[in-house]
């Protein structure tokens, strides 16, 4: 498996994007995190712009995605691993290859309910620190 910012922007990429962000949209929370995410930006410009800052990284198996994070400034904003290829350690992989690179891990978000993603952030010794609560 390889691990790697994405340094090339082409349909393939905006396409899993555009998937994983109507994905996201599903969930309790998905809507706020999208918001903070996309900044009022569409996702084609979010995906070029992350792109562009090589905040976007994949993890890549015989040259086809499996796994997509987006880490801005040490932050894991969102991480996504294909359905075909959850639960054998891979979101976890791409973590530490971000982390070997010389990207200090800091902080990420999990939606909430999504236990999954929590748990991976605890199998890495992260703790729950900050509960964001919003009116309606």
């Amino acid at each position: 498996m390889l691990v790697a910012p994405c340094t090339v922007l082409d349909d393939g990429v905006t396409s899993w994007c555009e998937a994983i962000v109507a994905q996201a949209r599903t969930h309790r929370g998905g809507d706020a995190l999208l918001s903070e995410l996309l900044r009022g930006r569409d996702v084609a410009t979010a995906v070029s712009d992350a792109v562009n800052d090589r905040s976007l990284w994949t993890a890549t198996i015989d040259g086809a995605p499996v796994a997509v994070a987006l880490i801005e400034n040490g932050f894991v904003q969102g991480i996504y691993v294909a359905a075909t290829h959850r639960r054998n350690g891979i979101a976890r992989h791409l973590l530490a290859e971000v982390a070997k690179s010389g990207v200090r891990l800091v902080d990420a978000f999990a939606l909430p309910g999504d236990r999954a993603t929590k748990s991976l952030y605890e199998s890495m010794g992260w703790k729950a620190r900050l509960l964001t609560m919003r009116g309606a």
